[in-house]
């Protein structure tokens, strides 16, 4: 299972008494929302189609900081890239030498890889759990 789908559920399930998966929420609110996609089954893929979701969830959770506010580990960050798809990563507590910056945690099509790419595309999301 990809690790930011895990984490992503183990969210999910702490958020609640009742143990849930992110796509279940998802389901369940995705008649309400323009432009969310509709998952009707468990995906073991975090794409760019389902940030958009993620995006809804972590606000609708309370958790949207301003894109001003410093990032801490364990932070989520949604990026748009240059093609107007959607991207999103992790803050790790690892720190960038070069560029004393935390490094992300992202994949982006060739798995799980950590690096420093927080500023490197366009950030539209900052969430905290």
């Amino acid at each position: 299972m990809n690790i930011l789908l895990s984490l992503f559920i183990f969210i999910a399930a702490q958020s609640s008494a009742k143990p849930i998966e992110v796509h279940q929420l998802i389901a369940h609110a995705a008649l309400e929302q323009v432009g969310v996609t509709i998952v009707y089954a468990p995906d073991s893929n975090i794409d760019h189609r389902r940030v958009p979701n993620l995006m809804k969830f972590f606000q609708r959770q309370g958790k949207k900081l301003s894109l001003s506010d410093l990032y801490q580990p364990g932070d989520i960050v949604a990026w748009q890239l240059e093609y107007g798809l959607y991207h999103i990563g992790i803050v790790t507590d690892e720190i960038a030498p070069s560029e004393k910056r935390y490094f992300m945690v992202h994949n982006i099509g060739a798995g799980a890889k950590k690096e420093d790419v927080l500023y490197k595309y366009k950030i539209i999301g900052h969430y905290r759990w």
